[in-house]
């Protein structure tokens, strides 16, 4: 009995460790993903499932073999469940911290805001004491960490299916459909909005098409639709009834596209959405680029689509505003000169800011799709400051949404939104990207920048452990795409974000409202006289005050860009300017090209070897030779 149970432990002692195996394999997969309850319930699940199944597989052994066993594999399980549970508790395992910033863990917003200091520039309207140090005013606001949300590209795909420009030739046709589209397929650039009528959020996603592993050009881009609840929860089969009309989410929304069979780069891009606030019946706006000139691609212009009705209009200028060949990054939002607590119906015209410096209004017709100039801010030549270098440009980000400033502010109104810095410097071969707060105000007719914020990171709340690592690299590219929504009365902002073109986060902000409120030009400025109550007698005093406000908002942006500059110099010098990642692949890149050179060198060797033996074409009788197009006809 003694020389038999030696052997009858070691196959129950393996068994017990396959098992325990599979068991934790379940456990780690639900760790991955943060879902705590999944966690507790695999444990569960799996501890109580050992204990039957050896319990049962014991039992026609001794006594003592069962308990020593059963003891041995509940040991075994208790200590593993605390050491895991420390690791989850703690955030330890870096590896689980980074899963943690775009998984579930915190997929309702749950999770414990943090402080953020932020910096930025307001403007005093004094031209006489405008520096960026003067202009400098620090503040604070609260950051949760953000989650992801994804979409159903299979599903997506299946509905794309017989669309022309969607053809998998060329692709391994041993892999599954699902297979497939995982390398065909992808979405980014996700911009919201909160739907007050239906209590829900409305998501529009950049979908591509591509090939060749080739994601940066894509083939052609779609724009789908999706619905989720306060709680960012996707609803399915969700049904909106807009005036007898009904739209069914998740949907790939019907968009004319112009494209050509062969070509590249077609279909909306870079949407944008908005919705009129405090306005009954409003439908939501989604502005986009897309390319107008299938020919050149040369040629972009903006377009604005209504998801509700399913109308699209082509955005074009009039007037002499001077234009860019390619149209693109506006930030919309909507802007009247009625009271604000006059009720009325949604507005016809959609206004964007189509240029920060010098500060350029469109004002937008979306029937006819007419853009005519409001606004093109003026100064005199000598007042134009720039930075102290090229480093880049402001423009584009999100909407922009209506800040409310209380019955005092005599007339004026202000404007928040989320523009991107595109900084030339810092990484050696590409840009860097970063959003900036900005408010705008507007007083009859007139607009002026009154505070831009430096680039923020958004704390450690949006970009993972590897990008913050790879600041060339992954983690070169972070863009807000949207306010989806702005809770004025508690204070919480919810945006859309975007890193390295490649995810679709959402993060909150808290306390957004009391920064603004502590910015000491935007309060002064509230408390003047209002410009449109003035006489006509007094123009030439309000020509001084806008170009003073005008003046001192230049040096703020001038003042962003070189902050800018600054912060991406700083988070590129530990990697000396270059992407660990593109280094990585340089070098796989050179052994590649070195392998490849040496098999065309043997394939030049091999092919002059077969020329050899071939007889020159003189030998070789004309009518042995085809014609070029398989007919048999001769040359």
């Amino acid at each position: 009995m003694v020389s038999v149970i030696p052997p009858l432990m070691t196959y129950y002692f393996h068994l017990t460790i396959n098992r325990a195996r599979w068991c934790y394999i379940t456990i780690f997969r639900s760790i991955g993903a943060l879902d705590y309850r999944n966690v507790m319930l695999s444990i569960g699940q799996s501890f109580n499932s050992q204990v039957q199944q050896l319990w049962q597989q014991f039992m026609h052994r001794r006594r003592w073999s069962r308990k020593l066993l059963v003891l041995l594999l509940s040991c075994f399980l208790l200590a593993c469940w605390i050491h895991q549970s420390s690791l989850f508790a703690s955030g330890s395992n870096h590896e689980y911290v980074s899963w943690s910033s775009h998984q579930s863990g915190f997929d309702k917003g749950d999770g414990p805001y943090e402080e953020l200091e932020l910096k930025g520039f307001s403007n005093s309207g004094n031209a006489e004491a405008a520096s960026c140090s003067s202009l400098l005013h620090t503040g604070s606001v609260s950051v949760q960490r953000s989650f992801e949300r994804d979409a159903d590209l299979v599903e997506i795909a299946q509905k794309l299916d017989r669309m022309p420009m969607v053809d998998y030739e060329g692709q391994d046709t041993s892999l599954t459909f699902e297979q497939t589209v995982a390398q065909t397929w992808d979405r980014f650039c996700q911009s919201s909005v909160w739907l007050p009528q239906y209590k829900v959020f409305l998501a529009v996603t950049r979908v591509i098409f591509y090939t060749k592993g080739t994601r940066t050009w894509p083939i052609i881009s779609f724009l789908s639709g999706q619905i989720y609840d306060q709680d960012w929860v996707e609803q399915k089969d969700f049904v909106i009834d807009w005036k007898g009309r009904k739209v069914s989410f998740p949907c790939v929304f019907d968009i004319p596209s112009p494209y050509a069979l062969g070509g590249f780069a077609y279909g909306p891009e870079d949407p944008r959405i908005v919705l009129e606030a405090d306005v009954p019946d409003a439908e939501p706006v989604i502005l986009f680029n897309m390319a107008v000139d299938i020919d050149t691609l040369q040629s972009r212009s903006m377009h604005a689509f209504r998801p509700f009705s399913n109308t699209t209009v082509r955005l074009y200028q009039t007037g002499h505003f001077g234009k860019y060949e390619v149209e693109k990054n506006w930030m919309p939002f909507f802007y009247s000169n009625e009271t604000l607590d006059r009720r009325r119906g949604p507005s016809d015209e959609l206004h964007v800011v189509y240029d920060i410096r010098p500060l350029r209004i469109l004002k937008c017709n979306l029937d006819s799709g007419s853009c005519k100039p409001v606004y093109l801010q003026y100064m005199k030549d000598e007042l134009h400051r720039k930075p102290k270098e090229d480093v880049g440009f402001l423009g584009g980000g999100t909407n922009l949404e209506p800040v409310k400033l209380g019955p005092n502010s005599s007339g004026l109104q202000a404007y928040i939104g989320f523009p991107r810095s595109h900084t030339s410097v810092g990484c050696t071969t590409d840009s860097i990207y970063r959003p900036e707060l900005m408010i705008m105000t507007v007083e009859a007719g007139r607009f002026h920048i009154m505070y831009l914020s430096q680039p923020t990171d958004f704390g450690t709340a949006v970009l993972s452990q590897a990008a913050v690592d790879d600041p060339c690299g992954e983690g070169r590219i972070l863009i807000a795409n949207s306010i989806a929504r702005w809770d004025q009365q508690n204070d919480i902002m919810t945006l859309t974000i975007s890193v390295d073109d490649a995810t679709t986060q959402v993060v909150r902000l808290k306390g957004v409202l009391k920064h603004i409120q502590s910015l000491t030009g935007l309060r002064d400025r509230a408390l003047l006289s209002p410009l449109s109550n003035k006489g006509q007698d007094v123009d030439d005093e309000i020509l001084y005050e806008d170009l003073q406000w005008s003046y001192v908002g230049n040096e703020v942006w001038a003042c962003c860009l070189e902050s800018a500059a600054e912060h991406a110099r700083a988070i590129a010098e530990p990697v000396n300017g270059t992407s660990i990642i593109a280094a990585a692949a340089k070098d796989k890149v050179a052994k590649f090209r070195d392998l490849n050179d040496r098999e065309n060198r043997h394939r030049d060797v091999l092919l002059g070897k077969i020329l050899a033996d071939v007889p020159p074409i003189e030998a070789v009788g004309s009518e042995d030779l085809e014609g070029v197009d398989g007919s048999g006809e001769d040359y």
